[in-house]
């Protein structure tokens, strides 16, 4: 049997067998017990600091790491000042291959990492208790259609100073393969922010329906009130071939940055090799849309 465990520390007994690459503070033990193979994320600075530059962003006589909390006079400087800090990641959860292993990395990149908001797509029922017990203290949590095999989820920063509002799940309604939106609405200030995330018909073959759906997708971002923050993020599938009629006012992350091409393709099975395909493919599949925000 093999599973993920987020106890800490290590049951008595268990023997470790393998250590496996983790972003700094964190590595990945692989070991056997009673019961058999676990895999464990093992913090290496326990607890996690509650505050960082990101908190500080004009610096501090202590240094950029500082853990004091900033006082609440501050609140509305740090909103003026606010960079949002957003992640959106397919983790393949329908792939055994790796499973345990994988799972545990993209949690220890989200500590580690730190961003504000997170969009997963391909989200096993499996991975539900495990996401609670290492992001629920920092973490909002807004799960998809859990009754399905797979879904979306998306995770709010607690200590970004959200207030949480609401979570839709919008299934979509001629979809064979279960794909629905999630869309997250939290008010930080006076500034109300939506977060909509979506994994997208896939296959080639499926292109009409995935054209519909980012329609939806737009236009329900398109909607929101004009000054409100709204970021789309997720799994689109979207090929050069699927012709789909952006609104002006939405924007294209990677676009807006400059369109590195270092950084163009989420799907790139030349470096990728975790589903051992014998093809070559690089598409951006995985984007980040924006909607124009009235200051």
């Amino acid at each position: 049997s093999s599973g993920i465990n987020a106890e800490w520390p290590l049951r008595p007994g268990t023997q470790i067998t393998r250590t496996h690459y983790a972003p700094p503070p964190f590595e990945i033990l692989e070991g056997e017990t009673s019961e058999g193979t676990v895999v464990v994320l093992v913090p290496r600075v326990m607890p996690r600091p509650q505050a960082t530059s990101r908190d500080n962003p004009q610096g501090s006589s202590h240094g950029a790491n500082t853990t004091t909390p900033q006082p609440k006079s501050n609140k509305r400087k740090r909103e003026e000042s606010f960079t949002l800090k957003v992640m959106s990641w397919n983790v393949d959860g329908l792939s055994q291959s790796g499973i345990s292993l994988r799972f545990c990395a993209v949690v220890s990149n989200i500590i580690n990492l730190c961003p504000h908001v997170v969009f997963l797509q391909e989200v096993v029922s499996d991975h539900k208790s495990y996401l609670e017990e290492s992001l629920g203290r920092n973490y909002k949590i807004c799960w998809g259609q859990a009754s399905s095999s797979y879904f979306n989820v998306v995770l709010v920063e607690k200590d970004a100073d959200f207030d949480y509002h609401s979570c839709n799940v919008i299934p979509f309604p001629i979809t064979s393969m279960g794909r629905h939106l999630i869309h997250v609405t939290c008010q930080r200030g006076q500034r109300v922010f939506h977060f909509l995330t979506s994994h997208l018909e896939s296959m080639k073959e499926h292109a009409l329906e995935r054209q519909y759906q980012i329609k939806k997708v737009f236009k329900r971002m398109a909607h929101q009130d004009p000054y409100d923050v709204v970021i789309f993020g997720g799994d689109t599938n979207l090929r050069e071939s699927d012709h789909v009629l952006k609104p002006d006012t939405i924007t294209d992350a990677w676009c807006a940055g400059g369109c590195d091409p270092a950084n163009q393709y989420t799907w790139d099975t030349t470096i990728n090799k975790n589903l051992s395909v014998t093809f070559n493919s690089r598409m951006r599949f995985d984007r980040i849309y924006y909607r124009y925000i009235y200051k």
